[in-house]
């Protein structure tokens, strides 16, 4: 490693770049993975190989039951985003802030192996700007969510959860986001996909939220 102070490892937990990683001895395969992406992305540079091992190591979900059952889902981490960090802190002074009733920050509790995938697979999305022919390795379905789980960290990430709606065609994708600045940013660089909506997801219970530009529509919890 090039930077030994980005990696710190503290009992059972390694943190890497400020995502904090579980490491519990259960999961080879997600250790070796871990493993692969800090080595990868503790380089100057990355080799058009090295940019596909990454990809290779990035994982979509589908979801065979459940509430979006049928669907699959490119999830950030509740845990690990700042940005749901943040508003998580915000959300302490009001009792009608959702965030303080985050589903995926309680099962990320419960499920380590939901907190470290979700996780790995933010910090690859959320650190290179990949191209749209690289991101076409990415498996999609006919109904796709951006952030079942956590938010948008960044605008990186953005842009490339973006390019994977425009090589995926056949596919309809919601991305729904609190984190509007970074997905506008995005979208100004890129434009909208034709097969994209925008959901803005309301921050207080009851009251919807104002579309800000791009967005389709608002997710409210009554």
């Amino acid at each position: 490693m090039k930077n030994k102070e980005m990696v710190m490892k503290l009992e059972n937990m390694v943190v890497f770049m400020g995502y904090v990683f579980i490491i519990n001895g259960k999961s080879p395969t997600f250790e070796k993975d871990l493993q692969k992406v800090m080595f990868l992305l503790s380089k100057k540079e990355l080799t058009a190989a090295e940019r596909m091992q990454l990809l290779t190591i990035y994982q979509s979900s589908y979801h065979n039951c459940g509430k979006i059952e049928g669907v699959v889902s490119f999830d950030s981490s509740a845990h690990n985003c700042k940005f749901c960090r943040a508003m998580r802190e915000t959300a302490k002074n009001n009792p009608a802030h959702i965030c303080n009733y985050c589903y995926d920050y309680a099962q990320e509790e419960y499920k380590i192996n939901s907190w470290n995938r979700h996780s790995l697979n933010m910090l690859i999305m959320a650190s290179i700007d990949f191209t749209e022919e690289e991101l076409a390795i990415i498996p999609a379905g006919l109904i796709d969510r951006i952030n079942s789980s956590g938010d948008i960290p960044n605008a990186i990430y953005s842009r490339n959860m973006i390019r994977i709606a425009k090589v995926n065609k056949h596919g309809r994708f919601a991305f729904w986001a609190k984190n509007e600045y970074a997905l506008i940013a995005a979208t100004d660089q890129l434009g909208k996909p034709e097969n994209a909506i925008y959901i803005r997801s309301s921050e207080i219970i009851g009251r919807p939220a104002e579309l800000p530009k791009y967005f389709d529509t608002d997710c409210i919890l009554v």
